[in-house]
């Protein structure tokens, strides 16, 4: 009888083995497979000051602004890693709109994906300090739409602490909404404009903080939407950008209000392939989509087009549209046409 058990027991300890070594062989593969995709080149300086380029009156939820998913996970376990390059270096690639997710890990507030954490968040605010102060012609959205368990409050503290200077607020009797349709790139210039999710009525009723919209677009009074839909996020990469993501803008033109985020990011809904091997998958379909939409009739309503694994060339894509939708100054349309290529 014993020895029976100790067989099974041998049998059993062989299939875990066998399925963790399967597991592994699909992982390296993948991952072998994405990184082919990997790009590493240099920001120009001038991406770091793109927004110098518009004109000052335009409505910032009227310009085209390249966007990082799951911000700040450089560095995390590749389940969770939607970013090779840290937000300060996302910043001098010409991202101007951040998805922020603050959670507590070893007395530490990090930046997380889920389980998984990255970036350290006090370090972040520092760099978004100084680049802002170095460079005042810029505007950041900063989109706080998630938090761990019981950490907002410290959360929104440790932001008031670093960004104080720098927000943009309601300090008028007028709705939220009306200040952030009415927002010029002038006015923003050197600032942040905060959006708050997750909120229990505490913080969207500040003048520094505006409301954000959940996934499914219900939230009342929103300044920003960032509609996100599972099932279509984890189709096959071609099904996505021929048939999804076109409906999340159809979506915000029935909206036409507030500021909207395109979510151009694939998820791996199995949890093992990971963001890299989707965005392998989707990076050209989705290159050829933004392009695309230069020519659309819809380009008006084009706004912010987040992505995974940002880099120059794929914001370049996003900053073209601002040619087509006549916002950069007359005096740097020779300048701006040769930073995009």
């Amino acid at each position: 009888m014993q020895k029976r058990r100790l067989k099974r027991g041998a049998i059993a300890l062989i299939v875990i083995a066998a399925v963790i070594f399967l597991i592994g062989c699909v992982i390296l593969g993948t991952s072998l497979y994405a990184i082919r995709y990997d790009d590493d080149s240099m920001p120009e300086a001038a991406l770091s000051e793109w927004m110098g380029y518009i004109e000052d009156g335009t409505l910032l939820r009227k310009v085209a602004l390249p966007g990082s998913h799951d911000s700040g996970t450089a560095g995390a376990f590749y389940m969770a890693k939607t970013q090779d390059r840290t937000i300060s270096q996302q910043l001098a690639c010409g991202t101007r709109y951040f998805d922020i997710r603050v959670g507590k890990k070893s007395g530490e507030y990090r930046l997380f994906h889920g389980p998984i954490f990255g970036e350290n968040y006090e370090t972040v605010l520092k760099n978004l300090v100084a680049f802002l102060t170095a460079h005042p012609t810029e505007v950041v959205v900063w989109d706080m739409q998630h938090f761990g368990d019981g950490v907002q409050a410290e959360a929104m503290a440790l932001t008031d602490r670093y960004l104080m200077p720098f927000y943009i607020k309601n300090e008028s009797n007028t709705a939220d909404i009306a200040i952030i349709d009415a927002l010029t790139v002038g006015k923003a210039r050197g600032k942040v404009v905060v959006f708050v999710g997750e909120d229990d009525g505490t913080y969207a009723a500040e003048d520094r903080f505006f409301l954000r919209n959940n996934d499914a677009g219900t939230t009342p009074d929103s300044c920003l939407h960032s509609y996100y839909d599972g099932a279509k996020n984890k189709s096959s990469a071609k099904k996505y950008v021929q048939e999804y993501v076109g409906s999340y803008l159809e979506r915000y033109k029935a909206v036409d209000s507030g500021l909207f985020v395109l979510q151009g990011q694939l998820t791996d809904g199995l949890l093992v392939f990971g963001p890299k091997f989707r965005e392998s998958q989707n990076k050209e379909g989705m290159d050829a989509y933004v392009k695309s939409l230069a020519d659309s009739p819809d380009l008006s309503y084009v706004n912010i087009v987040m992505r995974d694994f940002v880099t120059p060339n794929k914001n370049k894509l996003t900053l073209t549209l601002n040619l087509k939708k006549g916002v950069v100054r007359a005096d740097s349309l020779a300048a701006f046409t040769e930073l995009i290529g």
